[in-house]
């Protein structure tokens, strides 16, 4: 084997590594980004059907609670920045160093996404609903997307004060 050829199988290697690589990060990141209903309805199982009027319960629930918890973790959000900005604002009249930034990400509201699932339903004709295993999540394990990032927040801010 020459110096070339030794050189176009490390590449032809290398290329395969990196190609191994990337569809490995893109099977972990589809596996964060789908939910274990997901992927149970990307295998292959089925939509079950439900009562709306179950349903309609079910999400009606998850909302009062996700609204519940967003009121608790914008008071605390409220009261962490003002702590801030007062702890700023002390160490700046005493001429001492203090922080002009400081990172503390609002909590979301997120009711309008159980508001327009509830408006769907009831103005559905349907007596019964063919849902799928990721609404299913949503809609009554109250699994939405960007739940985790909430309860991190409302944990955050609903725990300090």
């Amino acid at each position: 084997m020459n110096k070339e050829q030794a050189l176009e199988e490390a590449r032809e290697r290398f290329r395969s590594a990196v190609a191994l690589r990337l569809e490995h990060k893109r099977k972990n990141q589809m596996g964060r980004l789908m939910g274990e209903s997901d992927l149970m309805e990307a295998r292959g199982l089925k939509v079950i059907k439900v009562s709306k009027v179950k349903l309609l319960e079910a999400i009606q629930q998850c909302r009062e609670a996700h609204k519940k918890a967003f009121a608790e973790a914008h008071t605390g959000w409220k009261k962490r920045v003002v702590s801030e900005l007062g702890i700023g604002w002390s160490l700046a009249k005493e001429d001492k160093k203090f922080t002009t930034y400081f990172e503390l990400p609002e909590p979301q509201d997120h009711t309008k996404d159980y508001d327009r699932v509830i408006m769907m339903l009831q103005m559905s004709i349907d007596t019964e609903i063919d849902l799928p295993a990721a609404e299913f999540a949503r809609y009554v394990m109250d699994e939405w997307e960007w739940k985790q990032a909430f309860e991190k927040a409302h944990i955050a801010y609903s725990a300090v004060f």
